[in-house]
Parts: structure tokens; sequence; C-alpha cells
């Protein structure tokens, strides 16, 4: 901008560049926000032709910054510079998934027209006489009420498709918050320096399945960095350091805390804490797999202080310090708590006959309490002694 107020018509005006009137300003500041909508996005894949349902949202981003000296008349003429920013995202990822779901005459347990994978005529073998079912129909005084109640998260089948009858989008939803806060002061005296950070993000996702179960991870991260230099002369200084840091991992599912799906459905022997509150895990190898998110909060946390002494004279430098810390792990959760069970037909010949009659050929369960709270104490001492011979030993 060497050109500002210049007598040229490719001039800027004065205000622009480093030319302002009076000098720089001592505050500065910027904003920004980008936007998009789903409305500009094209339509989701479809796999047998038919429209594909479309998501709805709209992502943000939103930037804020600003900085200065800190002065408060009579009080404080030449405080500290500070900086402050903030950022705050918000964005989607959608797909489209297929999937075959039970349909309207499976869950009233009648079979006559389902087909296996190989895409036969299925023909259900009674477990408890080895004779086949009367019209490929389980009885509905057989069908098992843990699995009639399970059957209700199915969602029903809403398209035509070779290998699946229902698709929907899988919606990813991310809004991250992120904030720096900075000061920066050196005393009229020029022997001390201080300057301190805190930062703060907040990364929080919510992932949808095709069951709409909708399952939400949050991390977080607060540190905070605290340092002060005394210059004992030009060639010995004494530098501190204090530093605090919290970083902590949440997974909630759907139905933590919100619905107990294994004691409505009259499942027992699994862990129905109101924390792991939800539905087993189901396979299968010719419809949809049930499942959802697994309960978890962990919390790692580190607050610690140090002090160096740093000498330096000609190619010569020595560094010589030392510190403590105490840092604390916290692990509250649990690897399997509901329980799963896997379905291959082997015991009626269809998969999802042998769940509704209850019989599953696989089965695991976490049992115990693993909760960990692990904590240590550290303390370090160090030297570093650096000798140049020469620019290149």
């Amino acid at each position: 901008s060497d050109n500002n107020g210049a007598a040229s018509p490719f001039a800027q005006a004065r205000a622009l560049g480093n030319n302002r009137r009076g000098g720089p300003g001592l505050y500065n500041g910027g904003i920004g926000l980008l936007t998009s909508n789903s409305v500009f996005d094209s339509r989701p894949f479809s796999f047998n032709g038919q429209s594909a349902p479309k998501p709805d949202y709209n992502d943000v981003q939103f930037v804020a910054n600003f900085g200065g000296p800190i002065r408060i008349p009579k009080l404080m003429r030449r405080g500290p510079n500070f900086f402050g920013n903030y950022q705050r995202t918000r964005d989607h990822n959608a797909t489209s998934q297929a999937a075959f779901m039970p349909t309207a005459l499976e869950r009233g347990g009648d079979f006559s027209q389902s087909r296996n994978a190989l895409g036969l005529p299925v023909r259900l073998i009674d477990p408890a006489t080895g004779q086949p079912f009367a019209g490929n129909v389980i009885p509905a005084d057989r069908i098992s009420p843990q699995a009639a109640a399970l059957l209700g998260f199915f969602p029903q089948p809403n398209s035509i498709g070779e290998g699946f009858n229902y698709q929907a989008p899988i919606l990813v939803t991310t809004r991250v918050d992120t904030g720096t806060t900075r000061l920066q002061h050196q005393f009229r005296n020029g022997r001390e320096q201080f300057n301190g950070v805190l930062s703060y993000t907040r990364n929080t996702t919510e992932t949808a399945n095709l069951f709409t179960f909708v399952d939400t991870s949050q991390n977080t991260n607060l540190n905070l960095d605290v340092n002060h230099s005394h210059r004992i002369n030009q060639f010995l200084f004494l530098r501190s350091r204090y530093q605090f840091n919290r970083v902590t991992n949440d997974v909630t599912p759907q139905f933590s805390d919100v619905v107990n799906v294994s004691g409505l459905a009259g499942i027992q022997g699994n862990d129905q804490s109101p924390a792991n509150w939800g539905p087993p895990a189901l396979q299968f190898t010719t419809i949809a797999g049930m499942s959802t998110g697994q309960y978890a909060t962990n919390t790692n946390l580190t607050n610690g202080a140090g002090s160096e002494i740093f000498w330096f004279r000609g190619r010569h430098s020595l560094t010589m310090g030392g510190g403590v810390r105490r840092q604390a792990f916290d692990v509250f959760s649990q690897q399997n708590p509901p329980g799963s069970s896997g379905f291959n037909g082997a015991a009626s010949g269809s998969d999802l006959a042998d769940f509704m009659l209850g019989l599953p050929q696989t089965g695991s369960i976490a049992v115990g309490n693993p909760d960990k709270a692990l904590r240590q104490n550290v303390i370090e001492a160090y030297v570093n002694d650096d000798y140049r011979v020469s620019p290149v030993l």
C-alpha cells in the first residue's frame, strides 16, 4: 500500500493499509460467516431407481476475533496485550444406505412369501419336533415376547429392490466450538515477561443409523498454559511454567437414561443401569443387524508446574530444570453391557425365524465392573548442555 493517497487513478483510500491517519489502531478485530444449505446438494443415490429421501440441513461456520492492550484509566495504563478468538462450525454429512427389514407378514410369523439369501423359498422347521411348520407360519404362542418387543424397533420396508427393501439417508451432524484467549505482558524494567494462553475446544458428533437411533459423542479439551520469564542478567534467565489440561470423551447412546428397552422387553441378565439402557445388539445373516452405541465417560486430567535456569555464553548454553505434575485417568464404561446375540438359521432354517423363536446361535455379554480411577505423580529433573565447536559441529 505504498501508493495510498497518491495522485493516481489506482490509488487506494488513506484508510486502507498502513497509511491510516494517526497510525495503526490499538485494537483489531474481525468477523466471518460461511453458510450453505442442503437444497443445493444433489439428491442421494437411489439403489432401485425410486426417489431417495433427501435430508434437510444447514451448515454454518462462524469466526470472530478481537485483540489489543488492556487499559483501565487511573488503574492500569499499560496493561497486558489481549487476544481472543472464537470459532463455531456446524457441518453435516449425508449418505444413503439400504438393507433388508422384516416384512409385515414376517412380523406376524408368516414366512410363506419369504426367501433366503439364495433367493429360494424359506422352509421353516419346528426345532421342537423336527417337522415343518404348517404353511410356513410360526404359531403366535410360539413367538418370543422379547423378540416381538424388539421387532417394533425395526423400520417398516419402504422400497422394492434386489436384496433389500429399505433405504434411508444417514445423517452425521458435527458441531465444533473453539475459543482461545491469550495475554502477553512485558514489564517496564524489561526483565520480566509474562504470557498465558487459555483454550477450549468442544467437538460434538451426532450419528444416526438405519434404525434412526442417534448416538452422541462429545470430546472436550481445556488447556491453560502460563509462562513467566525473568532475566537475571544478559546471560542468565529464569523461566517458570504452569500447565493445566483436562480432556474428556463422552458417549451417550439414544436410550441412555431415557428408555429401558431391555427391561420393557422382558430381557434379563444384562446390565440395565440407566446409563446402559437400550436394546441388545442383534446380528443376522439376511436382515439388518440392530445395535446402538455404548455409554462411556472418560477423563484425563494433568496439573503441573516447573522451572528452569537458562545460561548461555557465546557458543555454549546450559539448561537445568525440573517439575512436578499430577495426572488422573478416569474410565467409566462397560464393553458390552446390553449383550449381543447372533442368529444364522441353524435351528429353523431362517435367521429371522430363529430370532422370533428365541433361539440365538451365539451370544456374549460383559460382567463385572470395568471402571477405573488411576492416579499418578510425576517428578522430573533434567540438564541440557549444548556446546557448538563450529557452525557444523
